[in-house]
């Protein structure tokens, strides 16, 4: 069975609210000090300290039409099941 790659990483640097993507297949730590070093097709994309991060840079891997449709599917299910309906008088 063929290995799923994934296509990029979020990532979260120190004091800031909002996540970044790294669109990239592979991400390493390497060097001294460590630095994650992320690569796509085995070419340098970026690099980034350890220890600006507030945590590890976390995969997102792409998804099959398949797996689409059932989410779709459960999401309005759930939608559904959430709905209030109005107080009978």
């Amino acid at each position: 069975m063929k290995e799923q790659m994934p296509n990029r990483f979020t990532i979260r640097r120190i004091g800031k609210t909002k996540d970044d993507r790294v669109t990239a297949d592979s991400c390493v730590v390497e060097g001294n000090p460590p630095k994650y070093v992320f690569r796509k097709g085995g070419k340098f994309v970026s690099d980034i300290f350890v220890h600006a991060l507030e945590n590890e840079p976390k995969p997102h891997y792409p998804s099959t039409p398949e797996a689409n449709a059932k989410w779709q599917k459960f999401v309005k299910k759930q939608d559904a099941s959430n709905q209030q309906r109005p107080l009978q008088r």
